[in-house]
């Protein structure tokens, strides 16, 4: 069919007496069998990707593991992101697949000094069809300043992404942000928060 009730098509228990069961008689599939959609639906099915991508990678973020959802649920209903669908349907190979993703960054730490030029190191690879990562600075203020820092098509583990040049820069606090996309256009970001620029004094 093609109506509103389509999207209720997870296979649930529910008694013959419920609620909803008196108004959407047409979603009954058996005696305590219905088509249903929602939260309680979806969360059991989420929960089981879930574990299923933190035991090919049990190192990854609550962070990461939220953006692999995104990147690799299978787009359904408007293109993008949607009020009935959200990123779309979770797709458990895809996610599995993403899972051996390393986009992180490893030095300079989060509420640590800089000054001159320095290697901001980590890594920005995905688990399949890589096509490029970007590494900016931002400053906290509003609106922030952002800087562009360094972009490649390789990959890089547990390597130099690029140098950051803090001498043109102001003495500040900045975020470090790496973002690596796939050749869908589709992106991990990862943060580093509190790297306090100061080419004036001794840093600590």
């Amino acid at each position: 069919g093609a109506g509103r009730d389509d999207m209720y098509n997870i296979l649930s228990t529910m008694p013959d007496n419920s609620v909803i069961g008196a108004s959407k008689s047409n979603l009954k599939v058996a005696p305590g069998y219905w088509r249903l959609a929602g939260t309680s639906m979806a969360c059991p099915h989420v929960s089981g990707v879930a574990a299923l991508i933190l035991g090919k990678n049990p190192n990854l973020t609550t962070d990461i593991v939220r953006q692999i959802f995104q990147v690799s649920a299978d787009d359904i209903g408007q293109s993008g992101k949607d009020s009935s669908f959200g990123y779309g349907r979770a797709n458990a190979y895809k996610a599995v697949i993403a899972s051996t993703s390393d986009i992180k960054i490893t030095s300079p730490i989060q509420n640590s000094f800089a000054r001159g030029r320095v290697n901001v190191s980590g890594s920005a690879f995905l688990g399949q069809n890589f096509r490029k990562y970007e590494l900016y600075c931002m400053t906290q203020g509003n609106p922030p300043m952002i800087n562009f820092i360094a972009s490649s098509t390789q990959t890089i583990q547990n390597g130099v992404l690029g140098v950051w040049d803090t001498a043109s820069l102001s003495d500040t606090k900045y975020n470090l942000i790496l973002k690596a996309f796939n050749t869908s256009g589709m992106g991990f970001t990862y943060t580093i928060h509190d790297v306090t620029i100061d080419n004036i004094n001794q840093p600590p």
